[in-house]
């Protein structure tokens, strides 16, 4: 009897080992097909170009929108970001600026969220003079000028109304808005495309 137990234990391990990677395989299958199939609905309904992402072992995953709003092109798509053994994925929207701002760097974090990162670049903070923006957001940037000018009353009501932690950086005309996830709900998706529209618009 006991040597049957030594002999069980192992197999019984490893049935344990194979259920438990099946089990996190099919859910990270389900959860690409989710992400992918709310992407298309959503290009579908905003009527925006949709590329299929890559496909790997679990399924295609949510690729990239292109479209415009407001006379501005915009791209929406996903990134990750590897650390170690593990990685986490971004939601992000791209567009260009209908008139460059400036030749300075500017870049707004959530208060809470990677506020000390500017000044390790040697960025200054800025204070934009919207009471309920400064309160909320931690802006950097190579100049000042620059950054009151790209977020005038306009832009920071599209930033206080945008429902997630954010990091945005504009560069050379360049706008990156990006948070963390895989984005599913549309109206956050429509917000922003919003945001980054309020910033680009020309002055």
């Amino acid at each position: 009897m006991e040597l049957l137990l030594l002999l069980l234990v192992p197999i019984v391990l490893v049935v344990a080992v194979v259920v438990a990677v099946v089990a996190v395989l099919v859910f990270a299958k389900r959860y690409a097909e989710e992400n992918t199939a709310s992407w298309r609905a959503f290009a579908a309904a905003r009527g925006l170009h949709y590329a299929p992402g890559p496909t790997r072992l679990f399924g295609e995953t949510p690729g990239r929108m292109d479209g415009a709003f407001d006379g501005l092109g915009f791209t929406i798509d996903q990134y990750s970001v590897s650390s170690g053994k593990s990685s986490h994925t971004y939601s992000r929207v791209r567009a260009r600026a209908a008139r460059p701002v400036g030749a300075g760097r500017v870049s707004v974090y959530d208060e809470y969220a990677l506020s000390g990162l500017g000044s390790l670049l040697g960025l200054q903070d800025v204070v934009v003079g919207v009471p309920a923006f400064d309160a909320r957001f931690v802006v950097k940037a190579e100049r000042d000028d620059d950054a009151r000018q790209v977020l005038d009353p306009q832009a920071c009501h599209a930033f206080l109304g945008f429902p997630r932690a954010l990091r945005f950086t504009l560069e050379a005309g360049s706008v990156s808005l990006s948070w963390s996830n895989v984005e599913r709900d549309p109206a956050t998706l429509d917000a922003a495309v919003r945001l980054v529209v309020a910033v680009c618009r020309p002055r």
